[in-house]
């Protein structure tokens, strides 16, 4: 009987290819409609503006509608970097690690696994594109490992060029076990990420990646900016 592995690994490698080519359009697709309700809602709040005797309360819901719409913008493009990274962009070393923990934090509280993160040393700007796809992937993979409840901490220490991530797993918060949480390790639909998907996916980010036991560590230098400078016209 042969063995379905090589043929997974292809469909994989497929539907990344897919999911790449589509990205354009997905990207369209999830902002057009809310880029049409911001250009809107300026419209009204200009038009707005001019009216002297319109009560208060109508201005500031027109106000909350734009900055709503505006926010719904700027977090969809956010989910679609997942898909076509910025060759680019630099992000302060705290948020590019907020930014990774908020959008996996509740999947994983559905499941029973809690998140912690402490950061010491100097603050450092790192290449988002190149952390978060690593970070995000430890701890799934470590969440992969165990059954539930469990913690999952990130300890974060940056000095001037460099910083050193390190992703572990934890005794559960005092009373997880008592407060029913679920006891699925892996997530119904797909597969869990072995250590061989951790490691390429560190080789093909550029950073350091170390694993042992259940702690995954991550060493990433200071981000440098590749894009060419502009030169104003004389």
């Amino acid at each position: 009987m042969r063995s379905p592995e090589p043929l997974g690994q292809a469909a994989e490698a497929a539907r990344y290819a897919l999911l790449r080519r589509l990205a354009p359009a997905l990207k369209h697709d999830l902002v057009v409609h809310l880029q049409s309700v911001t250009m809107m809602s300026e419209v009204v709040g200009a038009r707005l503006e001019r009216e002297a005797d319109l009560p208060p309360q109508l201005r500031e819901q027109v106000s909350r509608l734009h900055h709503l719409a505006r926010d719904a913008v700027a977090s969809s493009l956010r989910v679609t970097h997942w898909l076509t990274p910025p060759d680019d962009e630099g992000m302060a070393l705290s948020d590019c690690i907020a930014q990774t923990l908020d959008l996996i934090r509740n999947p994983l509280g559905f499941r029973g696994f809690s998140l912690s993160h402490r950061i010491e040393g100097q603050a450092l700007e790192v290449a988002r594109t190149q952390l978060q796809p690593v970070l995000a992937g430890a701890i799934l993979h470590l969440s992969d490992r165990v059954p539930p409840p469990r913690t999952i901490a990130i300890d974060t220490h940056a000095d001037h060029d460099q910083a050193q991530v390190k992703v572990y797993l934890t005794d559960p918060p005092e009373g997880a076990q008592e407060a029913g949480l679920s006891s699925t390790a892996v997530e119904t639909g797909y597969r869990g990420l072995l250590a061989g998907d951790l490691q390429a996916l560190g080789e093909a980010s550029g950073l350091t990646l170390t694993q042992h036991g259940e702690s995954v560590t991550l060493t990433i230098g200071r981000w440098e900016t590749t894009a060419p400078l502009g030169i104003a016209p004389r």
